[in-house]
This record gives structure tokens, C-alpha cells and sequence, in this order.
């Protein structure tokens, strides 16, 4: 037997009915709200060949937490971001272990510079809608710990991804 939350204890004065934490804890994963990745690069706009891309996400890279409750047993679950995994639209892969940094120009070629960058070798100009698909998937790490009965662990790995469109253009001199 299984206890539903907000059903009354047994008064008939029988054994007390079992709580799945387990049970719990997955109706919590179900009521988190993970934040969609919102993509930032700098150079803003169009991304240029030969010329360090930024990479970062803006909001929502903080430990998320739910809870559910049925009697005495309440599990909650934590979700904590681990790393953005690039996909660069055109066969490259670039992982972060942090959101990255939000370009600064004072910050641009000192020890503080990003680690999250990518440079660019070819103008997607010949890609379907002059565009590379670019994914930036957030890993979140979720864990569990009851409170009132035995249990907690891990409980694995989510992915939240964006998909947007990035445009790398070439930039040509003119030598007179």
C-alpha cells in the first residue's frame, strides 16, 4: 500500500501504510522547472571566420529544487547544472564546465577570459538558410534525499536544449 498525498493515516488503528519516498522523489523530478538555455555570443550578431566566438547562457544556471509530500515523508529533489555541450552546426563540439563568461572587452585577452569560446574556420554561407543550427544543451545533475523515511541517491542526468541559427560571415580587405 502506498500512501497518496493528502490521504488520512489509517485510524483503524492497523500497521502504518508504507511511503515510497522513492515514489515521492519522482513527483518531484516531475514539478521541476528547469530553465531553457538563452544563447549569448559576442561578436553580437553575425559571428566572423578567424575571430574567437564568446559562448555563454544567460540566466538560469542555478540549483533548481522540488518537493513532494505524503504523511511524514517528504523527498526532495535537486537538480544542478553541470555543463553546456555545444554543438556548433557544422560537425564541431565545444563542452563548458560553466555557463560561460558575458564578453567584456577589458577581459578580452587576460588570464580572465573565457574558457568557453570557438573560432569559426568557414563562412556558412552555403548552409540551408545561410545559417548554422547551433544547440546548446545544459546538463543537470539530479539527486534525491527524503526526509521521514529511508532513501536519497542520485538519479541521474536531463538535458535542456536551444537550437538557433548562427550566421558566420567573412570579412574581405581591400588593399589599393
Amino acid at each position: 500500500m502506498v500512501l497518496e498525498p493528502g490521504s488520512p493515516a489509517d485510524a483503524g488503528g492497523g500497521p502504518a501504510p508504507v511511503i515510497d519516498s522513492l515514489e515521492l522523489a519522482q513527483r518531484a523530478a516531475d514539478e521541476l522547472v528547469l530553465a531553457e538555455p538563452v544563447v549569448r555570443f559576442n561578436p553580437a550578431g553575425d559571428q566572423i571566420v578567424q575571430v574567437p566566438s564568446w559562448l555563454w547562457l544567460e540566466g538560469g544556471w542555478a540549483e533548481q529544487s522540488a518537493s513532494a509530500s505524503a504523511g511524514p515523508v517528504t523527498s526532495t529533489v535537486t537538480a544542478v547544472p553541470q555543463r553546456v555541450r555545444w554543438s556548433m552546426g557544422n560537425g564541431d563540439r565545444v563542452v563548458c564546465e560553466g555557463p560561460g563568461r558575458p564578453y567584456e572587452p577589458r577581459f578580452a585577452e587576460t588570464p580572465e577570459a573565457t574558457d568557453c569560446k570557438y573560432t569559426y574556420r568557414n563562412s556558412s554561407a552555403a548552409r540551408p538558410g545561410g545559417a548554422h543550427q547551433v544547440r546548446a544543451s545544459v546538463e543537470w545533475s539530479l539527486t534525491w534525499a527524503a526526509t521521514g523515511a529511508p532513501g536519497g541517491g542520485d538519479l541521474g542526468v536531463v538535458e535542456m536544449t536551444t537550437e538557433v541559427p548562427v550566421r558566420v560571415s567573412e570579412l574581405q580587405a581591400l588593399v589599393q
